[in-house]
């Protein structure tokens, strides 16, 4: 200790003399601080008023609304959000109202002149026309064709034109037999490349997505996509490779693609194309013929009779599930390949599809390949796949079960006697699957007992079934619900309607709408509760004092021995008891003679409604990682206040819970290892006024 004293010392003597002295003295002397920190307020004051003698000099006066070719963009400033509640059900019905200002800056193409209004100065301008600009970029084969088809005169007038020249390779692509025969007749010939040429000068950033351009092969236009996060631009199916190289009589957009016309309307093409002679019917008795600015991943007759004849037939003849496969087939607007690669797409009935594209391999849409891609009608953009696009919402319940990848779920339904009247039945049923894990944390005995009794198999699972369709906004609070067992299932609401669960089990995929019916995935097997609240606490031999209490008071055995009910009780175990009969031995032989005193004692104990441990858990926030909690009120008004901590187990009132959700017909039960704080009523009232209550409750 007197070696660290001098230590100390020694260190606070160097310090002072470090701070009093010169030289590295001063970068320990605040007085030395003082004067570094002057220089640098002033270095900044002079260099803020440099920079505003500059602005001074650069700056202009903002734009004006009628300047010449300035134009006005919408900003947006803010968003509110506006909610009103919807009749008959739980949940707000909100919308999103957007803000904007009008900002007003140069046109496309156009520039500021210092000391003139409004933007003056052309961009992309050259001495070259469009034909000297296109044989300087190297496209030879485009200025032989347009100087064979006579177009080539037009392209050096003084006339704006946007031409949106192929590439050498895109002419390369184009079958010979085709070409030869365009080349054959001038007309012809003209007519195509004058339908890569618009009246105008177009810059990129002018073209809108899926914007309609009139051409000058009238009265055929050409569709653009644009893509403002990638910078990328298609027209007609072609992507732009070289764009805004200015011209003398226009501008000139290098693509990767010989474009043709539009082929009619959606329905002609599918009409004239044997191939999608299913799909035309399904689409015309279905009234989605007439579908306008779509895009439609079509699949061809060979896709539709990969499927098994009885399954096809049984799909067809279900109204609802045709429709809800065909919109799976919709986009709500019309996308270009090019613009699909990796991405994630909704498909008209609000399900997603995914798109991947890797290297050179095939486009695929799930797991379907687009065999013919871009096939562009006035309509609609048409992708051409080789498999159906099933979604869960066209499946059967079944499909769907192994579409989700719940096997064991899913072969326990296939050995039951249940498969047929899930495949056929003209109802619908709600679904609860637990997952493989769920069924994995089954114990052994009750494993073998599903495996080996087929009525004990056919009755698990038919718990798990309810005979209607039942969504997660109608689940509210202690709402029992009849399963097709006969035995009630109870749905709960927690988080403000965050977290659902059926009995202890949370919903980890809710409302998954199929052919005929609704799944919900949960992480638990539900398995029926038989026994009321007080039946537990009598069958276990660590609630042993608790029962003896419960017997004592006349006004809470009655709701715990009732078989219908919804109440939780966090029972105390008897170690609890014997750490509260060391702080005060006769607390505990009070609570078992005082009828009142037992009373109150367990309604500080009891909740009227039944909350799981589950229904702590939150995953829709970010610190909900760490600890979830809420706070409730027992039957005695006390605060209850129930966490779940992160990587341990639930508490209340920082109590641990153990046994953790014990299933009761009429409510559910954890079990704690220390009673939790009430008010006796010795301190509340003299006339039940107990002088061991009183002491033992002012005790530190």
């Amino acid at each position: 200790m007197a070696h660290c004293s001098l230590v100390r010392g020694l260190a606070v003597l160097i310090i002072l003399f470090l701070c009093i002295g010169g030289g590295l003295g001063t970068w320990w002397n605040p007085f030395g601080w003082r004067r570094v920190w002057k220089d640098w307020v002033y270095e900044q004051h002079r260099l803020s008023h440099r920079l505003d003698e500059v602005s001074k000099k650069v700056q202009q006066p903002p734009l004006q609304k009628d300047g010449i070719n300035v134009c006005g963009v919408k900003v947006p400033i803010t968003v509110s959000r506006e909610c009103r509640t919807m009749f008959g059900r739980r949940r707000l019905k909100c919308r999103f109202r957007r803000y904007y200002i009008t900002k007003y800056e140069c046109c496309p193409a156009f520039a500021r002149v210092e000391g003139q209004p409004g933007c003056p100065k052309e961009l992309y301008v050259s001495k070259l026309n469009i034909i000297d600009i296109a044989k300087k970029l190297g496209l030879n084969q485009f200025v032989k064709l347009v100087t064979e088809s006579g177009v080539g005169s037009e392209l050096i007038l003084d006339t704006r034109y946007t031409a949106f020249i192929p590439s050498n390779e895109a002419f390369e692509a184009i079958p010979k037999e085709t070409l030869d025969e365009l080349q054959g007749e001038s007309t012809r010939l003209g007519d195509a490349l004058l339908f890569h040429v618009l009246p105008g000068k177009l810059v990129t950033d002018q073209l809108k997505n899926n914007e309609l351009l009139k051409t000058m092969d009238a009265p055929h236009k050409m569709r653009v996509n644009r893509c403002n996060d990638r910078k990328i631009f298609v027209v007609q199916g072609a992507k732009i490779i070289d764009a805004n190289q200015g011209a003398s009589n226009g501008i000139v957009h290098v693509i990767d693609k010989f474009i043709q016309p539009t082929q009619g309307t959606l329905r002609d093409y599918l009409k004239g194309k044997p191939e999608f002679s299913i799909l035309s019917r399904l689409l015309r008795s279905h009234d989605l013929e007439d579908l306008t600015n779509v895009t439609l991943f079509a699949p061809t007759d060979k896709a539709f009779q990969a499927l098994p004849a009885d399954r096809l037939n049984r799909l067809l003849s279900k109204k609802d599930c045709v429709q809800k496969l065909l919109k799976y087939h919709v986009l709500d607007e019309p996308i270009y390949s090019q613009l699909l690669v990796s991405s994630r797409q909704k498909s008209m009935n609000g399900l997603f599809l995914d798109v991947e594209h890797k290297g050179n391999e095939t486009l695929k849409v799930n797991d379907a390949n687009i065999i013919t891609a871009d096939v562009t009608t006035d309509d609609a953009i048409v992708q051409v796949i080789d498999k159906l696009l099933m979604s869960i919402a066209a499946m059967e319940l079944v499909e769907a079960v192994k579409a989700l990848n719940l096997t064991k779920f899913s072969s326990l339904l296939e050995r039951s006697s249940l498969m047929e009247e899930l495949r056929n039945g003209e109802k619908n049923y709600t679904v609860f699957a637990p997952t493989d894990e769920a069924f994995e944390a089954l114990p052994s005995d009750v494993k073998t007992e599903i495996t080996a009794n087929p009525q004990a198999l056919d009755k698990a699972l038919m718990y798990h079934m309810i005979d209607r369709k039942v969504w997660t906004y109608e689940f509210g609070r202690d709402n029992c619900v009849m399963t097709r067992s006969g035995m009630r299932v109870r749905l709960n609401t927690f988080q403000f309607g965050k977290v659902n669960a059926a009995n202890d089990a949370c919903i980890e995929k809710a409302n998954l709408e199929t052919c005929n019916g609704v799944i919900h995935v949960i992480g638990k097997v539900l398995v029926p509760a038989k026994n009321t609240i007080y039946d537990v606490i009598n069958s276990k031999p660590q609630f042993s004092i608790l029962a003896r209490i419960i017997q004592r008071s006349t006004s809470i055995m009655p709701i715990l021995a009732k078989i219908n009910g919804s109440v939780t009780l966090f029972a105390p175990t008897d170690r609890a008891f014997e750490r509260l009969r060391e702080r005060s031995p006769s607390i505990l032989k009070l609570l078992q003679e005082d009828s009142k005193e037992a009373t109150h004692f367990l309604k500080a104990h009891l909740l009227d409604r039944t909350i799981y441990s589950c229904g702590l858990q939150c995953k829709y926030s970010y610190w909900s990682q760490f600890r979830s909690s809420f706070v409730v009120f027992s039957m005695s008004r006390d605060v209850l206040r129930l966490k779940l901590p992160w990587r341990r187990g639930a508490s209340v009132n920082n109590i641990m819970l153990n046994p953790v959700d014990v299933a009761a017909s009429n409510g559910v039960v954890h079990g704690i290892e220390k009673v939790m704080n009430w008010s006796p009523l010795g301190l509340r009232t003299r006339k039940y006024y107990n002088p061991v209550i009183f002491d033992w409750w002012i005790r530190p």
